[in-house]
């Protein structure tokens, strides 16, 4: 049995990247209370598997490790300055300090998983300052983090450390789950 992700075999990750057109169908023939509760528990599954993900990789990240962010044209260099279970704090080259929290993380990987976007389906990464400008992911990301800060190219990074995502970091940059 092939493993994509940390204990999860291939048949599962597969079942539920395509149970999206299932549920559909379920919302249309029952009605919306049966596909809220389907949704409910699909998510809740898919967050329990993310985070089982996350904790078996929390530890590929340290203290003082240094990372660039995926761009290959304007990259910039940074490192991890604390860590604990709930979130990673980075030091820009700049100097400037900032927070990422654990379900920003949980809220990367959900959005890729929910939309398919797995090596033959890659998503641009659309980072942008302006969040009226920047792409879906890249909202998701920094909605997560709870402060309007574009955080998703050093969050990638940190996924890509973890062997959960594969980055293109030519342009336009894109994503994908493992």
């Amino acid at each position: 049995m092939q493993l994509i992700w940390p204990f999860v075999p291939n048949y599962i990750l597969t079942w539920m990247l395509h149970a999206s057109s299932h549920v559909t169908n379920l919302i249309n023939t029952f009605g919306a209370p049966l596909g809220s509760i389907t949704l409910r528990f699909r998510r809740n599954t898919l967050n329990q598997l993310i985070s089982a993900a996350l904790d078996n990789r929390w530890h590929t990240l340290e203290v003082g490790l240094e990372l660039t962010t995926p761009d290959n044209t304007s990259g910039s260099p940074f490192s991890i300055g604390l860590i604990n279970h709930d979130m990673v704090e980075i030091l820009t080259n700049g100097g400037t300090s900032i927070e990422i929290n654990r379900q920003a993380f949980i809220s990367a990987l959900e959005y890729l998983a929910c939309n398919q976007h797995l090596e033959n389906n890659p998503c641009r990464i659309g980072s942008n300052k302006d969040i009226q400008q920047a792409g879906p992911l890249c909202v998701a990301v920094r909605n997560a983090n709870g402060v309007n800060v574009m955080i998703i190219n050093y969050l990638l990074s940190l996924l890509s450390r973890m062997n959960l995502v594969e980055i293109n970091g030519n342009r336009p940059n894109t994503t994908w789950l493992l």
